[in-house]
């Protein structure tokens, strides 16, 4: 079974493939939509997406949504020099940079010599129209399925009502029904937007191109190609756009910078110090061996190599340790040999999970030294194992993702409590019916009790939104409490945190139900 061939940079997986492999990954990715009827996505990552993913704290997360969407997308492609910069300072260089400007005429190509399909969506105007109109001229043969510019909300008030207003566009679409919809919306305004409207689309494969209808149309134009080369294509736009784009370029790189160095910093450090530990002074290693595994029914306990790095992963040893890792419903990765990890030895453990989870399958990690975990936090991928860890490699227990569970809890004659645990994303929110809760709430105020919630995107921010409302409409009113970490930072990036109220605990959302939430803050 042949894995993906990614990287992990900052706790997001790049595919590590020339622009070519790139366009002929997402043919395939089309094809297997046409085999299953689910939707690929395609994202092409910059400097920018990582400006909006994380915060300036080294740890922190600006926008937990677009992380998550990024690590759940089927190929994501380095479109930046920066990128491919950072991937040969950690020792782990991607082949090529991977644009979205550069696949979006290699796509057109595609669809002329192969039919595929490709509907042009977003961008400026009628620059989606354009674009269409040219690459046509280009290349004879491509096959323009549609073309819309439709104006999209992820943020405010309006977010709401995005099921609505969402509905039309999505029609459009699927009445196309086409292989590649290319969306100009921007970032993260492009991944929000596919990603909770993924489970009612009908296309092939879904790809974030950001400005690329505006370089195709001359509206703005690309540097030189040794510029592009160089990486030195940022100058030239923000020359052509001082106004806006220096800003926008000079806080961009300077965070981008922040974010890098650490990482860079502790991987030469661990290169360095795996150096000290061998006996010529080399990253020296034994002849990979055949994966030891204790292996039983229902789980393999696989005991991962010394080097769990870019030499491994492309070995033909690395094939072996997949292939007993999936042949069990669970399986505990032991890491108490490994010395050295570096951003591909990260990809290679991030594709088993992934496979795993879509797989409705088990993956727990074992033997997670001081020096092992420490890694996994310094490379912003902490969180997508702490969950997984097992003191002992033999107690493979269920850690999947907690299902999605809420249930009514009537507190006295003026207030209940709905109760959420899990992930509340897209497809939980879609399934979740106001009238439903309404009713079982009795006419009430509702306080709306988050602390088993482990994750919420702008999806079930919409869903708090749209039960206010209703609420507000029925003279009764709707506070959330309890939010951790995830869905106070949610509330900030969909510019919701003053609209929807909330309390820190359940006593002080009924405090401020009541009229008594001042006089407590007086007390205290």
């Amino acid at each position: 079974m042949q894995g993906r061939n990614a990287i992990m940079l900052m706790g997001i997986p790049i595919d590590n493939l020339t622009v070519d492999e790139a366009v002929e990954n997402i043919a395939q990715l089309a094809a297997a939509c046409r085999r299953d009827g689910i939707s690929r996505h395609v994202a092409t990552v910059n400097v920018d997406f990582l400006v909006n993913t994380f915060s300036w704290n080294p740890f922190g997360v600006r926008n937990p949504e677009l992380l998550n969407i990024l690590r759940r997308a089927d190929l994501v492609t380095a479109d930046g020099m920066p990128l491919v910069w950072l991937s040969r300072m950690l020792g782990t260089p991607l082949r090529e940079r991977v644009a979205g400007s550069d696949l979006v005429p290699l796509l057109a190509q595609l669809s002329a010599e192969r039919g595929l399909s490709i509907y042009f969506l977003g961008g400026m105007q009628d620059s989606a129209a354009r674009a269409a109109e040219i690459l046509s001229r280009r290349f004879p043969g491509m096959r323009v399925a549609g073309v819309d510019s439709p104006f999209v909300h992820t943020q405010g008030e309006e977010l709401a009502d995005f099921d609505e207003k969402d509905a039309p566009v999505l029609e459009r679409i699927n009445a196309a029904n086409p292989d590649i919809l290319l969306i100009a919306f921007g970032n993260p305004k492009q991944e929000v937007w596919f990603d909770r409207n993924r489970s009612r689309i009908r296309a092939g494969v879904g790809i974030g191109i950001g400005g690329t209808f505006e370089f195709i149309t001359g509206r703005v134009s690309r540097a030189p190609v040794w510029m592009q080369k160089s990486g030195l294509e940022w100058i030239y736009r923000m020359l052509q756009d001082p106004r806006r784009l220096v800003k926008r370029y000079a806080v961009g790189l300077v965070k981008f910078s922040v974010l890098a160095l650490p990482v860079i910093v502790y991987t030469l450090y661990c290169r360095v110090r795996a150096r000290t530990k061998s006996s010529d002074g080399s990253l020296t290693r034994r002849t990979d061996p055949a994966p030891a595994a204790i292996t039983g029914a229902e789980h393999a306990a696989v005991r991962l190599p010394e080097f769990l790095d870019s030499a491994f992963t492309a070995s033909a040893a690395a094939e072996k340790w997949r292939e007993l890792i999936f042949e069990r419903p669970a399986a505990a990765l032991d890491f108490s040999d490994v010395r050295f990890i570096d951003s591909s030895g990260l990809g290679f453990v991030f594709s088993i999970v992934r496979q795993m989870d879509m797989r409705g399958l088990t993956t727990m990690f074992t033997g997670m030294g001081p020096d092992v975990r420490r890694v996994f936090q310094m490379t912003k991928t902490w969180d997508l194992i702490k969950s997984r860890i097992s003191d002992t490699s033999l107690a493979v227990q269920s850690q999947q993702s907690p299902a999605f569970v809420w249930w009514l809890v009537t507190v006295d004659g003026s207030c209940a409590v709905l109760e959420l645990s899990g992930t509340f994303d897209a497809a939980q929110a879609g399934a979740l019916q106001l009238d439903e809760i309404q009713h079982a709430a009795g006419g009430r105020n509702i306080v709306v009790n988050l602390k088993e919630l482990s994750f919420c995107d702008s999806s079930g921010i919409a869903f708090f939104l749209k039960l206010q409302r209703s609420q507000t409409m029925g003279g009764r009113r709707l506070v959330l409490c309890n939010a951790g970490p995830v869905v106070q930072q949610m509330l900030k990036v969909t510019r919701l945190e003053r609209v929807i109220a909330c309390a820190a605990s359940l006593a002080e959302a009924h405090a401020l139900l009541s009229g008594t939430h001042e006089q407590m803050r007086g007390a205290v």
